[in-house]
C-alpha cells in the first residue's frame, strides 16, 4: 500500500510540473537571419517578424526579462507563428508585434 501511494504523489507531481511547463502549445516556426534570407530569397519576398516585450522572471535581482528582435520568415504562416509563440512566452508586457511582408518595414 506504501509503494501504492508513493507511485500515485509521484505521478501527480509529474502531471502537475508538466501542466505548468505547458502555459501554452509552441507552433511550428523557422525564423532566419535577415540578411542572408533576403540574398537567397529576394528582400521582396520574404516576412519579417517584429515583437518588444517583457516577461517576468525570478532570478534574484533580475525580475523581468526583456525581447527585442526582428528575424525573417519564408511564409507569413511561419511568422504569424512565431508571433504567437513570442506573445505567449513574454506576455508581461508587449510594446509592439507585427509581422510585414518584405525587408526593414
Amino acid at each position: 500500500m506504501r509503494a501504492f501511494a508513493l507511485v500515485l504523489v509521484t505521478g501527480c507531481l509529474t502531471a502537475v510540473t508538466s501542466a505548468h511547463a505547458a502555459d501554452f502549445i509552441v507552433r511550428p516556426t523557422e525564423p532566419y537571419e535577415c540578411s542572408s534570407l533576403a540574398a537567397a530569397v529576394g528582400p521582396e519576398k520574404l516576412w519579417q517578424g517584429s515583437f518588444w516585450g517583457r516577461k517576468e522572471v525570478d532570478l534574484g535581482f533580475i525580475r523581468y526579462k526583456t525581447a527585442n528582435e526582428h528575424p525573417c520568415f519564408k511564409t507569413e504562416k511561419s511568422c504569424r507563428n512565431w508571433l504567437y509563440n513570442m506573445q505567449s512566452e513574454y506576455k508581461d508586457m508587449v510594446w509592439s508585434a507585427s509581422c510585414n511582408r518584405g525587408l526593414g518595414r
